[in-house]
């Protein structure tokens, strides 16, 4: 039993060391808690009592999350980028148009992501600068 479960971890261990992801948080000025994870641009988002959550209902995004309580959320209409968010409520949100890292999330707000280009390293996370509200 030991030795099965060793070589499950053994195999395992390539696939769990290449998953990267950063998510970054911040508040409105009520107090909502958002997220969003870096390179995919997942978002994530806590309710105050009362909030109202609207969705689309019309168009290609039906379903999708329109507006928590007065915070608006936006979303590329069209392009390789369609359907991403790339606003939350005043915060704009942006993605690597080119190269090799293109798609992954580059910027919310006044924080920057830097991800390696080349190599073995290439997509991976490298640094992040400055902050989220400006």
């Amino acid at each position: 039993m030991k030795t099965r479960f060793f070589i499950l971890i053994f195999i395992l261990t390539p696939y769990v060391s290449e998953a990267q992801t950063l998510k970054i948080k911040w508040l409105d000025a009520f107090g909502r808690e958002f997220g969003i994870v870096a390179p995919t641009g997942d978002l994530s988002y806590s309710l105050l009592p009362g909030d109202k959550i609207e969705y689309e209902r019309y168009g290609d995004f039906v379903g999708q999350i329109r507006q928590i309580g007065n915070v608006r959320i936006e979303y590329e209409r069209y392009g390789d980028l369609k359907g991403k968010v790339i606003k939350v409520g005043d915060v704009r949100i942006e993605y690597e148009n080119y190269g090799t890292n293109k798609g992954r999330l580059r910027k919310v707000g006044g924080l920057t992501i830097e991800y390696e280009e080349y190599g073995a390293l290439s997509g991976k996370i490298r640094k992040t600068t400055g902050q989220v509200h400006y």
